[in-house]
């Protein structure tokens, strides 16, 4: 007691008065932690569910599915492993009104930057996947495109299919871009007029 009889106040330690500020803090990294964790899990189930796969494989898919879609992190891990689908490229030639010809191919690996590339090449790669009642208006949008690009009057267009080559002829020293690696369909000529 103090002389004048009433009690002193209660001292506060140094301590308990940063505790409430320093749980927060913690609080806020032990949960960033948490999603850093699970978040990873998710990108390791995306990439684990291409098949086959283990029962534990689906149920962790079935839980980061809507997590993945939300954030459209949901790509195709199949293009790339354990068996890559085969490749759409699309070639043409577009003959202008005084006869000259222009070839190409779709998508151009001389594109720049990258991206632009990767954007075409994911133009083709949709025709593999398209309804076939919707595969001949594709082809048309291709070929105006290519009209009013190169001021043709006709543009002629041939679909590639491109097969991954099997490890056993790559490793007899057989090419990646093999001519035997391709399968051509001739999709036909179209008028630069045409709707």
């Amino acid at each position: 007691m103090n002389p004048a009889g009433s009690e002193a106040p209660p001292q506060h330690s140094p301590q308990s008065a940063g505790a409430g500020p320093n749980l927060r803090v913690r609080l806020l990294r032990w949960c960033i932690n948490l999603w850093v964790v699970l978040h990873f899990s998710a990108i390791l189930a995306a990439a684990g569910i291409i098949g086959p796969t283990p029962g534990y494989v689906v149920a962790a898919w079935d839980l980061f599915h809507p997590y993945l879609d939300a954030l459209f992190l949901n790509h195709g891990y199949a293009f790339f492993a354990p068996e890559p689908s085969p490749s759409m490229l699309m070639d043409f030639a577009a003959t202008r009104p005084d006869g000259s010809l222009v070839q190409g191919r779709i998508p151009d690996p001389r594109v720049r930057p990258g991206l632009l590339y990767q954007r075409t090449l994911l133009l083709t790669e949709h025709i593999g996947v398209l309804p076939d009642e919707f595969r001949e208006d594709w082809y048309r949008s291709y070929a105006r495109h290519l009209c009013r690009k190169y001021g043709a009057s006709k543009v002629h267009l041939t679909l590639l299919t491109h097969f991954p080559m099997p490890m056993e002829m790559v490793r007899n020293g057989g090419k990646l871009d093999s001519p035997r690696s391709y399968r051509k369909l001739d999709l036909g000529e179209y008028a630069c007029d045409e709707p």
